[in-house]
């Protein structure tokens, strides 16, 4: 899976899947990235980052790898449970590799 197949997405309703919207990457090649004492982290510019801090934290800027998606939240927020998948050799690994944060 090379950089510019990376995705972000956001439910506006989380019980209502026609609300969500996706945003792709741009290719830059800080898409997606992990550094110690963080959970993933998406976007040259810190795009939708999980802090050290127990927050997630949602900032736009010239740096920016991904388009705004509409209605997200920005600054700091709690998410109440997150996934993050990986394709390999085409096909979706199904190990959820994801946290849920209470």
């Amino acid at each position: 899976m090379s950089i510019i197949d990376s995705f972000i997405y956001f439910f506006a309703d989380k019980n209502n899947y026609e609300t969500a919207k996706v945003s792709y990457s741009n290719g830059n090649e800080y898409s997606i990235r992990n550094y110690s004492g963080y959970g993933p982290m998406f976007g040259g510019g810190n795009d939708l980052i999980y802090s050290s801090d127990g927050m997630w934290y949602c900032n736009r800027g010239i740096y920016s790898s991904y388009h705004k998606i509409d209605g997200m939240p920005t600054g700091g927020f709690n998410v109440n449970d997150y996934e993050v998948f990986q394709e390999s050799d085409g096909l979706l690994c199904l190990e959820d590799i994801g946290y849920r944060i209470n």
